[in-house]
């Protein structure tokens, strides 16, 4: 800093004495612009054992003080990026230095401190004033608490006395149930105001667990904890849990304990429950006020409206109405009277006009607070909710007026209640042509993984679809809804909608509506080359995860292909699955492209899939007196003459936009299947294999020979970088003879 010290700018000529700085605290930002947390490493002056001067880091992260390796200073504190070494994808790290605290380190080592020892050397001892010595001992106080609190042998101990109940007395409860009721209490609380409270709430999930098991053996005992878990006096711990807690474990855990916990007294004893056969009617506009089910019910719904203060708690909590509701019917009666099921149609659709017919207000802090927020929450489990209702909902047939006219019209053949008037509209709801429910329901799973099982979307989209057999128009309005929302998609985020496509065909029935979702989901695939290549442009090198590379699209196909749950079960005219035909036909549509997506994993698996659809039977193996057996190869015969060209022009299109070499390797190999195909109908001289045979079968060889030249003569790109385990630029591929 000499050069520019007062000093130094006023006597030019004469050289001033370096004055260096050190670095002794970084102050850290992790997070977003919106969000975050702060937290330091400052540097500390210490002795050695040896009574030699040392220098130590420590984090300082609010009330935990931990050593740190400054060699890690760059890692930690440099923000830039970390690339996922399985993905191969970059991203931005979200922790960078905020703020940097330097000390003068030439004058504080030639001047001493006021108090005679060096700012770098020994420790700097001031005195307290009493004011601030009583608040120290105040904080050392709590800190210590705090310790032993959270100490793990605070944990063994609460769980190792929870445990010990069912070794009273063989197992039985007392006459009373004093002692089991206080210790779970105490266990209970220490869960709520302890353990939940801990980083990573480990001891959560085994003590609610032991609970769940000590109290199994005694309904008295599992009211008991029922009763606390829901009553309002408790100052809503439950809803605290649920809402409040910040860790995903511990809030599934506790969710868990109410669902297993009322399922358990529901068995054994109705009457506490709720739902005892002498006062509960599934037709009855009331419900009991003094169960256990209406009390969990009424306490969970009123703590909707809070929902909006903490977003990434959804999952947990609708799980648990999910839960209640897959117990029986009166849960779904106790939820209907509640107006839980319109409480979460508005939040799906919480900013589709329709909503106001629902005329609900209180969920209006929610609302806003989805409006204003960039990271939305999670709706798997709440589309889970839906589904479970729905399953006793019929959505199509008269609607009822209102509450009393829709419990009154229970139909105890199906089990179903009549869906309300408005709650129809909202579901049935249309903007700019198309059913807008299924459109808000993709934009609210957005986050979810398509590929998980059950995916819950999916089967809520299959139960609505199989419920409406009866209105063929609406059937094919949702399918053509779906189709469109998967071209409005990019390709390599088309996963949801292409998911929610096949869980329509798996429930449609007409083999036309499911044409309408093949031709979107093959569209789909036909955009991504151009969409690959006009990123490339803009991003120079692409690297992709295999999902985002048109796994999806392949998925498809694949499911379609051999299905069996699917409601279109019936045979085409020549005794062969419509699915299957319709993928074998169609296959020039859909995998020419996808063999010139980025993943290389996913270019691998398209060849290896029609290895299985097409290619492992040649035409020689096909039996001529089985329908079946030459109808299939008079399909896979046309499907490969459509292959052999549209590979050759998908290539041709590649090559021209710059995509590199590397990448003929798949389609040099489906074509090379296809001649051989070919060559084969062609050396035949049984007349039985006329029948497959077209003329301009010898014309599709002249291609493949063209396609050799272009081929072998295709750019390298030495800038592409596969990752480990992946073909490199240095190796050029060239379509083979046939020979």
């Amino acid at each position: 800093m000499t050069p520019y010290t007062l000093e130094q700018l006023s006597k030019t000529e004469v050289q001033q004495e370096a004055d260096m700085f050190e670095l002794v605290g970084v102050l850290v930002h992790s997070g977003t612009a919106e969000t975050g947390h702060y937290y330091s490493y400052i540097r500390l002056p210490c002795e050695n054992s040896q009574g030699e001067n040392s220098i130590k880091w420590a984090e300082f992260n609010d009330t935990e003080v931990t050593e740190f390796d400054p060699n890690q200073i760059a890692e930690q504190c440099f923000g830039g990026v970390w690339e996922d070494s399985e993905s191969r994808l970059r991203y931005p790290k979200p922790n960078s230095a905020y703020m940097l605290f330097y000390r003068r380190v030439t004058s504080s080592d030639a001047q001493p401190s006021t108090d005679g020892a060096s700012l770098t050397k020994g420790t700097v001892s001031i005195p307290a004033t009493p004011p601030l010595a009583a608040k120290i001992q105040e904080e050392n106080h709590a800190l210590t608490r705090r310790y032993c609190l959270y100490h793990h042998v605070h944990a063994h101990f609460t769980k190792s006395f929870t445990g010990m109940l069912k070794h009273f007395d063989s197992g039985v409860c007392s006459t009373d149930h004093q002692t089991e009721k206080e210790i779970l209490q105490m266990s209970l609380q220490y869960v709520v105001f302890v353990a939940a409270r801990v980083k990573g709430a480990a001891d959560v999930e085994p003590l609610l667990q032991l609970v769940h098991k000590t109290t199994s053996v005694c309904s008295e005992c599992t009211l008991f904890v029922l009763q606390w878990l829901i009553n309002v006096d408790q100052a809503n711990l439950t809803s605290d849990m649920l809402i409040g807690c910040p860790v995903p474990r511990a809030r599934q855990s506790w969710a868990a304990l109410i669902s297993s916990m009322m399922s358990d007294l529901r068995r054994v004893d109705p009457e506490s429950y709720g739902i005892d056969s002498m006062t509960f009617s599934l037709t009855d506009r009331a419900v009991r006020g003094d169960g256990v089910l209406y009390d969990a019910v009424n306490m969970l719904q009123s703590s909707v409206k809070y929902l909006g203060r903490s977003l990434r708690v959804w999952d947990e909590y609708f799980d648990l109405f999910a839960a209640i509701a897959s117990l029986g019917l009166p849960e779904i009666k106790t939820l209907l009277c509640n107006g839980i099921f319109r409480d979460c149609l508005e939040l799906i659709c919480f900013d589709n006009v329709n909503v106001s017919l629902l005329g609900s207000s209180r969920n209006q802090e929610t609302r806003a607070a989805l409006r204003k927020t960039k990271r939305p929450p999670s709706y798997i489990m709440l589309t889970k909710f839906l589904f479970q209702m729905m399953l006793h909902l019929d959505l199509f047939g008269q609607p009822a007026r209102n509450m009393h006219e829709q419990l009154a019209n229970f139909d105890t053949q199906t089990n179903k209640y009549p869906v309300l008037v408005d709650e129809r509209q909202v579901i049935m709801a249309r903007f700019n042509g198309r059913l807008s429910f299924f459109g808000k329901l993709l934009e609210a799973v957005s986050q979810s993984d398509w590929s998980a099982q059950p995916w819950w979307p999916g089967e809520l989209i299959k139960l609505i679809v199989s419920n409406a057999f009866a209105d063929p128009a609406l059937i094919h309005e949702i399918g053509t809804t779906l189709a469109a929302d998967i071209k409005d998609y990019y390709p390599d985020a088309a996963g949801l909608p292409i998911q929610a496509g096949l869980a329509f065909c798996k429930a449609c029935p007409a083999v036309g509506d499911i044409d309408a979702i093949f031709k979107a989901v093959s569209y789909s695939a036909q955009q991504m080359p151009d969409y690959v290549s006009l990123r490339r442009n803009s991003m120079g090198t692409i690297r992709e995860p295999d999902y985002l590379g048109g796994e999806c699209h392949l998925d498809f196909f694949q499911e379609l292909s051999t299905a069996r749950d699917v409601a279109c079960s019936g045979m085409d005219d020549n005794g062969i699955p419509p699915h299957l035909a319709s993928v074998i036909i169609n296959v020039a549509r859909w995998a020419p492209a996808i063999l010139v997506f980025d993943s290389y994993a996913t270019r691998q698996k398209v060849c290896l899939f029609l290895d299985k659809l097409i290619f492992d039977e040649y035409p020689h193996e096909f039996d001529e007196n089985d329908d079946i057996s030459v109808s299939l190869t008079q399909l896979r015969c046309e499907g490969v003459r459509r292959l052999m060209r549209n590979c050759n022009i998908v290539a041709t299109q590649a090559q021209a936009k710059g995509c590199p070499n590397p990448w003929a390797e798949h389609v040099q190999k489906v074509m090379h299947e296809c001649a051989k195909w070919i060559n084969k109908l062609l050396s035949e001289e049984s007349e039985e294999y006329a029948v497959f045979m077209e003329p301009g079968d010898e014309a599709l060889l002249d291609i493949y020979d063209r396609a050799k030249y272009a081929i072998g003569h295709w750019r390298d790109e030495d800038s592409w970088d596969y990752g480990e385990g992946k073909p490199t630029p240095a190796k050029r591929y060239t379509l083979v003879d046939l020979s």
